[in-house]
């Protein structure tokens, strides 16, 4: 008897004796369908991140009497190692670093016993790494230097940060600006340039960075000269001003002449109007001469001695002057004025004196 398909069939047999009628004889016999289940899971093997997870697809294939069909199916999942990862409906997600099994199980209809399949799941831990350098910001002169520090920030599977200081590679956006040398920046010309610090961790596949902006300077520095440095005027008198600024750039010189505000330090002895002093009474003032260079954010200084002097004039008046008139043997009496001018303002004296002469002493003599 040969089986065809699934059911059940009576066979009949049947003998003819010699001579005789025919007997018979039946047995029931079942035929049954032959069925083979293999289970496949994907994917079959994986990594993922502590707290990341993996979704699991399983396709079920079934050959019926030679013949193949193929189904997806919901397994149930388990996992041989739940202190690395647990498995929930079609998912395992992991809980810490290391390797474990996931057997997926499926029990196809009419059959009681499951076919099963397994996948490899690593699990990693998640490192999250962030670098700062310090200073951010900062500012130096051409020839100056400065020097970063860097500091590394580590976060494993969420938890707390741990930080410690790192040895990073500078590098600048600018090199005609600033130049790099270990963890130093050095100031060539005025600009501002980048400077990024970048660093590897251990084990991990790419640096990470972190950015300062540094602004060059020119070194400048100014000086005046106020010309002349020592001078003596009249009350009255007036004395005019020059000024030369000297601007030293990164260790070259120039000059220009500058218009300055001058200051008097006694104003009763001198006044100052523009770039000019101006004597009022006699004694020493200290004239200051103060500019602000372009760019700078304060000025410079310089000082002269202005030494100022009264102005004292004399002249002298007899009274009368002409048409005095006196009979011979008479006498006429002369007064004798002294003015002296200080500083413009009359001073009247009367003065005697004894040096008194006559153009010609035969028509009158004088004394005393």
């Amino acid at each position: 008897v040969e089986g065809i398909a699934a059911g059940t069939a009576t066979i009949t047999a049947t003998y003819t004796p010699d001579d005789a009628e025919a007997v018979t004889a039946t047995a029931t016999i079942t035929v049954k369908d032959v069925i083979t289940h293999k289970l496949a899971i994907s994917p079959t093997s994986s990594e993922i991140n502590v707290g990341g997870s993996q979704v699991y697809t399983a396709t079920l294939t079934t050959v019926k009497n030679g013949k193949s069909t193929t189904s997806t199916v919901t397994p149930t999942l388990s996992s041989s190692n739940t202190s690395v990862a647990t498995v929930s409906g079609t998912t395992a997600s992991g809980v810490a670093s290391g390797t474990a099994t996931i057997t997926a199980s499926f029990t196809p209809e009419g059959e009681t016993v499951p076919v099963t399949a397994t996948a490899s799941l690593n699990v990693k831990d998640v490192y999250e790494y962030s670098l700062a350098v310090s200073p951010t910001s900062s500012e130096i002169n051409v020839g100056g230097s400065q020097v970063y520090t860097a500091t590394l920030t580590t976060i494993k599977n969420g938890g707390t940060p741990s930080t410690s200081p790192v040895t990073p590679t500078l590098t600048s956006s600018n090199t005609s600006v600033a130049t790099v040398s270990g963890t130093t920046a050095i100031g060539k010309a005025s600009g501002t340039a980048t400077i990024t610090a970048s660093f590897t961790p251990e084990g991990a596949s790419q640096a990470v960075t972190a950015t300062a902006s540094l602004n060059v300077k020119d070194v400048i520095s100014y000086s005046l000269a106020l010309t002349p440095s020592t001078a003596d005027i009249n009350v009255g008198g007036s004395q005019v001003y020059t000024a030369t600024l000297t601007t030293v750039t990164n260790g070259t010189s120039a000059t220009s002449t500058v218009t300055p505000t001058l200051t008097s330090s006694n104003t009763s002895v001198a006044t100052v109007s523009g770039t000019t002093a101006t004597g009022k009474a006699s004694g020493t003032a200290t004239i200051t001469a103060s500019f602000t260079p372009q760019g700078a954010s304060e000025a410079v200084t310089a000082t002269a001695t202005l030494n100022v002097n009264d102005v004292t004039t004399y002249s002298l008046a007899i009274s009368p002057a002409e048409n005095a008139k006196v009979i011979i043997g008479k006498t006429l009496n002369f007064t004798l004025t002294l003015t002296t001018m200080l500083n413009g303002q009359p001073q009247e004296s009367t003065v005697t004196t004894t040096n008194w002469t006559s153009s010609d002493d035969t028509i009158a003599t004088v004394a005393s």
